[in-house]
């Protein structure tokens, strides 16, 4: 199955603008598809996500909300074998079982605290 990063967003939401401008270069560098949607557009998404936007979704699961966790998002990538794309290369689409045992962790409640993979926002300097 191929990996695809979903933003769930509003028009009007300047996080919503700010997370996909931060995502859309780790999206670029690891060949991954972003597909941005409208929550306004769909009254289902609108009542599920209600003013909880920006989502980041890689396939189904939940990776962040409201501020990129680029930690998150970089470890998925990795696991899922998008390894970064060089010059001359072709994008990597395989995706593995990479989510298989996010699905069930919990998101940091303390956006201060450390990811549990050990990378800290230095590392993307």
């Amino acid at each position: 199955m191929e990996l695809r990063l979903t933003v769930y967003s509003r028009a009007w939401c300047h996080l919503c603008d700010e997370l996909c401008a931060a995502l859309a270069p780790l999206a670029e560098r690891y060949g991954v598809p972003v597909d941005v949607i409208d929550v306004d557009s769909d009254p289902a998404l609108e009542d599920r996500y209600g003013e909880r936007v920006p989502v980041v979704l890689a396939n189904e699961t939940e990776l962040c909300h409201y501020r990129l966790d680029a930690a998150r998002v970089i470890a998925v990538l990795d696991a899922s074998r998008c390894a970064p794309n060089l010059p001359g290369e072709l994008p990597h689409s395989q995706f593995g079982s990479a989510l298989a045992g996010l699905s069930n962790t919990p998101l940091s409640a303390d956006p201060a605290e450390p990811p549990n993979n050990g990378v800290r926002p230095a590392d993307f300097s």
